[in-house]
């Protein structure tokens, strides 16, 4: 299979990248005046991530296009990061906004560049230790896939296997590119059902 096989090039996975970024669109405008409460941004802080997992996933898309299908593993492994960054501040405001904790400082100062967010694991434990999220965390954590996928991700961007190295070289011939597109649409469907099932229970 080559890069520039119609198979490749008209595969599913570009129809469903351009659906999940017509809808970052629209849900980045739809939240843009729905302030974000415990923090002072006048505008939704959600409308500039959403915008820019859009951009990530348009990314995602042009680099498949060109057949350099590592780095877009590396690129979903930052849209994975963005997926739990949205998450974590949306249960960490909810959790300790309050009447005398109106701005919640860390997420505050996160915005404002002066300080850092957790490191991703300690995010996503804080997101499945959260008590008013454990029934759906229970649900989408039952099994094993978005650690595979974390893995799978880690291992393309750091060529920890030496076939990372060959399906990024978008010259060679290779007899199962198709498969890695296969699975990277099904990596993708998995982390659109994880974010958006978090965030509506969330934001609902």
């Amino acid at each position: 299979m080559r890069v520039e096989d119609a198979k490749y090039q008209n595969h599913l996975v570009f129809n469903d990248i351009d659906c999940y970024i017509d809808f970052y669109n629209n849900l980045s405008f739809a939240v843009m005046l729905w302030v974000t409460v415990g923090t002072a941004s006048l505008l939704n802080i959600d409308t500039y991530l959403f915008s820019s997992m859009q951009g990530t996933l348009s990314s995602i898309k042009n680099i498949l296009h060109e057949g350099r299908i590592t780095d877009a593993y590396a690129l979903l492994r930052r849209y994975h990061d963005s997926i739990i960054i949205n998450i974590y501040t949306n249960v960490f405001l909810a959790e300790k906004v309050s009447l005398e904790n109106f701005i919640v400082k860390q997420i505050d100062d996160w915005l404002k560049g002066t300080a850092r967010l957790p490191e991703y694991s300690d995010m996503s434990r804080f997101i499945q230790a959260s008590v008013p999220m454990r029934k759906i965390t229970k649900a989408l954590f039952s099994d094993e896939r978005y650690k595979r996928i974390r893995n799978r991700c880690n291992d393309a961007t750091h060529y920890n296997f030496y076939k990372y190295i060959i399906i990024n070289n978008n010259k060679l011939y290779t007899e199962n590119r198709l498969n890695f597109l296969d699975e990277l649409q099904g990596n993708l469907q998995n982390l659109i059902i994880l974010h958006f099932s978090l965030l509506f229970f969330i934001r609902s």
